[in-house]
């Protein structure tokens, strides 16, 4: 996506000009900590963002996102902006000195470094426990039982019982 928009004084409708993005960002960050903080709208997850109108239409861009764009520039395809602040991550920063650029593994692996990786049970979405895990494993195994069968049984997709069965899933199991 084409970030150069950001950098520009926003053109309304009638050619009638409007304060750059920068200045309506900066105007909702409180800068009076270490982090500086989002003060705008928020996600369910926390973090902040803003709408945007594009050619495409309206959108809210992550706050984050919006301060390295107007800090460091274009982020390019495939990268993410990931978090570093000193006293723990925290998703309402928008502070250029606490974003770096990373892949969507280098989120993952900061995630689980930093204890904040939920996998298996810990998952809000999971719908097994490990004890059942290991019994679908055991009833495919010994007893044959057939993987749409197990599915029905335990009330989960069948992709899901296949991805347990061959490890795929639940893999610290």
């Amino acid at each position: 996506m084409d970030q150069s928009y950001l950098l520009l004084p926003r053109i309304g409708q009638g050619g009638k000009r409007l304060r750059p993005i920068a200045d309506l960002f900066w105007r909702k960050v409180d800068k009076s900590g270490d982090c500086w903080l989002w003060t705008g709208s928020q996600c369910a997850r926390g973090y902040g963002h803003m709408a945007v109108t594009l050619s495409e239409g309206r959108r809210f861009l992550p706050s984050h996102r919006l301060a390295y764009i107007l800090c460091h520039g274009t982020i390019p395809d495939g990268l993410w902006v990931l978090h570093n602040c000193p006293n723990g991550d925290n998703p309402r920063c928008c502070n250029p000195a606490h974003l770096y650029l990373g892949t969507p593994r280098d989120n993952t692996q900061d995630a689980i470094r930093k204890g904040r990786w939920c996998r298996g049970a810990a998952s809000p979405n999971a719908k097994l426990r490990p004890a059942q895990v290991i019994e679908i494993r055991r009833r495919h195994a010994e007893e044959g039982c057939s993987m749409p069968a197990l599915a029905a049984q335990y009330g989960v997709s069948d992709s899901l019982i296949f991805a347990i069965v061959h490890r795929q899933s639940w893999k610290h199991i």
